[in-house]
């Protein structure tokens, strides 16, 4: 009777053992079908940061009377506003310009690993309702992108804001890893 008993005690482990790897291989396989495809921006300090110091980078735009050179900041709320540099260049152009200078040199695609990138600058209002004030729809006034951003591994975004009374104008950029 005891060799009856250890043989099913054998067979149970056994059993036990093919049924954890059985639900192992599921979950893996589970959490690769499910797994979003690009997946939800993640809010990168380091991409904000370099949004930060990127506006105070001086151009050669001139505003008014020589030398009141515009930074890249200057450019954006310019360019919103529509304005035009001394030597009548439109500031849109000097700051795509100047932005896409500094996207290719800092966030080369093939050193990081990166598939692309996509900034836009756009202005946000604030609207007054019932709840208080709120942000109305985004008003894009310029896009700047580089290789291939629609199906990524990883996605990192930063943001700056520059209030302007009535609302924001904001610099979003993100990157799309591979």
């Amino acid at each position: 009777m005891r060799k009856i008993n250890r043989k099913s005690q054998q067979e149970i482990v056994g059993f036990v053992i093919i049924v954890v790897i059985v639900m192992i291989i599921g979950v893996v396989f589970l959490g690769m079908f499910l797994k979003p495809k690009g997946g939800i921006a993640r809010e990168d300090a380091e991409i904000s940061n370099f949004l930060v110091s990127s506006a105070k980078i001086t151009t050669d735009c001139v505003k008014g009377n020589e030398p009141n050179y515009r930074t890249l900041g200057d450019l954006t709320e310019d360019c919103f506003l529509r304005r035009k540099c001394l030597d009548e260049r439109d500031s849109c152009e000097v700051l795509k310009e100047g932005y896409e200078k500094l996207l290719n040199e800092t966030w080369t695609i093939e050193f990081r690993g990166m598939k692309g990138y996509a900034m836009s600058f756009y202005y946000q209002e604030f609207i007054d309702t019932e709840d208080g004030l709120e942000y109305a729809p985004k008003q894009v006034f310029l896009e700047i992108s580089e290789g291939n951003s629609s199906v990524c591994s990883v996605r990192r975004a930063g943001s700056y804001a520059v209030d302007i009374g009535t609302g924001d104008i904001v610099s979003e950029l993100e990157t799309c890893k591979k």
